[in-house]
């Protein structure tokens, strides 16, 4: 179920809806339907363990890392910003992962994204990693 609210970009709470309840109900009688709660909380311990994992393969990596930086703004003129990293490991794969896709608030000037670069190289602990970054 978990798998689906997330490939379907649906809300936590449609699992508290009642027709929701009752199509499941229909197709299996014994189905446990979980809380918004436990959904919620689910997908965020997991989301932090996978993020857990990455820092961790990250800063073992032998290599540097590089960096690019993709900002836009959106139709109805939201600024976004996606932070990813590129790297090879030691069996010379390369390899990629989004560190962060945010909101990008004030203007789309050096030092704003500066910022918020810095600030994901040191929650990810890469401060010593910087290899190249590509804006």
């Amino acid at each position: 179920m978990v798998k689906w609210i997330v490939a379907n970009d649906q809300s936590f709470l449609v699992v508290e809806n009642k027709s929701f309840q009752k199509m499941i109900k229909r197709l299996n009688k014994e189905a446990i339907i979980p809380s918004a709660d436990s959904i919620h909380n689910f997908i965020y311990n997991n989301f932090n363990k996978i993020k857990e994992n990455l820092k961790k393969e990250l800063q073992e990596t032998p290599s540097k890392i590089s960096f690019s930086l993709d900002g836009w703004t959106s139709k109805n003129q939201i600024a976004f910003l996606c932070i990813t990293s590129h790297w090879i490991t030691n069996d010379w794969k390369l390899k990629h992962a989004i560190l962060d896709f945010c909101q990008l608030n004030g203007p789309h000037s050096g030092a704003n994204i500066s910022e918020i670069f810095f600030n994901v190289l040191k929650d990810y602990d890469l401060l010593n990693k910087v290899g190249i970054f590509n804006n």
